[in-house]
């Protein structure tokens, strides 16, 4: 699978995407997801627009190769909030750190996947960009994998993006 420190977007990486995000989302929220045909693009999803994202920088030691993106339906992070915060109260801050922290869990079960295969994947401190349109802006021409899937009847993504 390893090939000079790149991934492989390929239907052996969106399995151990689907795997990843299933067991984070069924495991740790009770949540299950329903994957849809995964893709390798170029082109940003139009959906990223309406959903909360979170990134990880995709690196091996200090290269940096691309960006692990996720992103969620508000909705649902609402409700995975509500699981931990019974008085329903969610500012714009709280729902930041948790696609964050959903991000990490899901890039985690990734990473170790991965590296199992020959990478060398770090972990890294998932960030949530202040402007989508600057995520969007740097990985628009790049080689993409996108995992969209749905929870509740509501979209969601994964996005792999690899440096130009």
């Amino acid at each position: 699978m390893a090939n000079g420190g790149f991934l492989n977007l390929n239907g052996r990486l969106a399995e151990i995407l689907q795997q990843a995000i299933g067991e984070t989302l069924k495991d740790t929220f009770q949540i299950r997801i329903h994957p849809e045909a995964w893709r390798v693009g170029r082109e940003m999803p139009k959906e990223i627009d309406s959903l909360e994202i979170s990134q990880i920088d995709l690196r091996q030691e200090s290269v940096s190769y691309g960006a692990f993106i996720a992103a969620f339906d508000r909705e649902i992070l609402l409700k995975i909030l509500s699981q931990y915060n019974p008085k329903g109260v969610s500012d714009q801050e709280m729902i930041d750190d948790a696609a964050a922290e959903i991000a990490n869990m899901v890039y985690g079960l990734f990473k170790t996947a991965v590296n199992r295969s020959g990478y060398h994947l770090a972990m890294n401190v998932p960030v949530t960009p202040k402007a989508k349109a600057d995520i969007i802006e740097k990985y628009k021409n790049a080689e993409k994998l996108i995992q969209p899937f749905m929870v509740d009847g509501r979209q969601c993504l994964i996005i792999i993006a690899q440096n130009h």
